[in-house]
């Protein structure tokens, strides 16, 4: 009786890094010495996140001069400039250039939600989704238009917006 109600427990409990939901509460934290900041995994933090903190980073693309320290992210950003897209949704023939966005686009598919919004509860199948929606409560507007100062809560919107301008943006 009482594994039967295991099995059937709703997801409560939200990660106060990621977002996603889970049965149990998450107490797998790691966080990073050198800035606070909390991940989910021992290794996001050694292999990933710690060797941003480094201050000689080993590959630096010849296109844009941005500075990678793993080659595995530098393998990675050079794709943006190649046009390579190498993962392939096997649904809708979409491809991309790293195999996390093909992930991410998978929930599409499968309609996961995993992100949820502390303060209203409405979910999300991207992280970054989240992130522009929690703009709405925190009424964070960081994309603002060097002519007439008014201010977007995405870039395209921006981007969009220099049209009345007859300006053609740039936007970093």
């Amino acid at each position: 009786m009482n594994a039967n109600y295991v099995h059937k427990k709703e997801p409560t409990h939200s990660c106060r890094v990621c977002g996603k939901i889970f049965t149990h509460p998450n107490p797998m934290i790691f966080t990073c010495l050198e800035c606070n900041q909390e991940l989910t995994s021992k290794v996001s933090l050694q292999q990933r996140h710690s060797g941003g903190h480094r201050k000689d980073h080993c590959f630096v693309c010849d296109t844009c001069g941005k500075s990678i320290n793993t080659i595995t992210s530098f393998r990675t950003h050079l794709r943006i400039h190649s046009g390579e897209k190498p993962f392939e949704c096997h649904e809708c023939d979409k491809k991309f250039s790293a195999s996390q966005r093909l992930k991410e686009h998978l929930r599409v598919h499968t309609k996961e939600k995993p992100y949820a919004c502390d303060v209203c509860s409405k979910r999300f199948s991207q992280c970054g989704s989240l992130k522009i929606h929690l703009r709405k409560h925190t009424g964070e507007r960081p994309y603002v238009c060097s002519i007439c100062e008014k201010a977007f809560v995405v870039k395209t919107l921006l981007v969009s917006h220099m049209k009345v301008h007859d300006v053609c943006p740039k936007v970093s």
